[in-house]
Order: structure tokens, then C-alpha cells, then sequence
């Protein structure tokens, strides 16, 4: 379960990567923006639609593929969505197509990662899975605020804490 709240981390530095905290964009997405403020949320709207077509599809490809298969192409998906990285960060398309990329491979990870806890102990399956919500929520708890700090963003993250949280501070 600790490889799905670091697989849902990774997933989930989109929201501090981009610069969803209310100000104009910063980080990766700056250029790709060109400071624009609202084209941000066209980066995340391509991430979302990606995620929901990756856990529509989820499903049926655990039906017909080993979880653990499944698991890895999406794995293979989110090291793509890495390698577009550096040109998502110079214009607006390949920022688009780099987060619906990454939003695939957030969908397709929970279904399989479920598969095999279920697989594991079927009497167990609810405690499980409850335990593996944790972990994923744990995960995109982490994921939003480390995204924040690789951004190069950290006046948007309290320092006074031992732990990440995003906060926004005042001018």
C-alpha cells in the first residue's frame, strides 16, 4: 500500500506544479502559459479528462490484463508524461498533452492496485482496501504539497512546519 501513496504523491504534484493556488502561473508551467492566469486551469481540466478516461478504461483492462501488467503500463504512461516534460514547459500544447498523459495514468492505477489487495486476502478485502484509501489519500496529501515545492513555489508552502502544507501567505 506505501507503493500506492508514493505512485498517487508523484500523481498528484500536478495541482503544486501548476500553480493552484490562485496566483499567476509559476514553475513548470510558466512559459507554457506565457503568465496567462486562467490557462492553468485548461492545464488541469487536460488532466482531469485524462483521469477520467484512464478509470473508465481501468476496469476493463483488469478484466482482461493482469492487474500487475495494468499497473505497469500505467507506470510506463507516467514515465512519458516525465519525458514530455521539457517541452510542456515551453508552450501550451504539449502542456496540454503532457497532463492528459499524466491524468491517464492517475486513472488507470487505483483500479488494478485494488485488484490485487482483493486478490490478497478476499476476507480481509475491506479493511484492505480502507487502509489502502489511506495511503492514497496520504499520497495526494504529499504529492500537492512537494509539487508546490519542486515548482521553485516555496513562498506558497508554510516553512514553519515539518511537514508540507500549502498555504498562501499574504503580500
Amino acid at each position: 500500500m506505501s507503493k500506492g501513496a508514493f505512485v498517487d504523491c508523484g500523481d498528484f504534484e500536478k495541482f503544486g506544479e501548476c500553480g493552484a493556488f490562485g496566483d499567476a502561473p509559476s514553475g513548470a508551467e510558466q512559459d507554457a502559459t506565457g503568465g496567462n492566469e486562467s490557462l492553468p486551469t485548461l492545464i488541469l481540466l487536460a488532466w482531469g479528462v485524462g483521469t477520467l478516461a484512464g478509470n473508465i478504461n481501468a476496469g476493463r483492462l483488469v478484466d482482461r490484463h493482469d492487474s500487475a501488467r495494468v499497473l505497469t503500463g500505467a507506470l510506463a504512461l507516467a514515465a512519458l508524461a516525465l519525458a514530455l516534460t521539457p517541452p510542456a514547459t515551453r508552450a501550451l500544447a504539449p502542456a496540454l498533452v503532457r497532463a492528459a498523459v499524466w491524468g491517464v495514468s492517475v486513472g488507470v492505477s487505483v483500479v488494478p492496485q485494488q485488484h490485487r489487495l482483493i486478490a490478497l486476502s478476499p476476507a480481509a478485502a475491506p479493511v484492505l482496501l480502507g487502509l489502502n484509501s489511506s495511503a492514497l489519500y496520504i499520497g495526494v496529501a504529499l504529492g500537492g504539497g512537494f509539487g508546490g515545492r519542486v515548482a521553485g513555489a516555496p513562498s506558497r508552502c508554510r516553512t514553519d512546519r515539518p511537514w508540507p502544507t500549502a498555504r498562501r501567505h499574504p503580500a
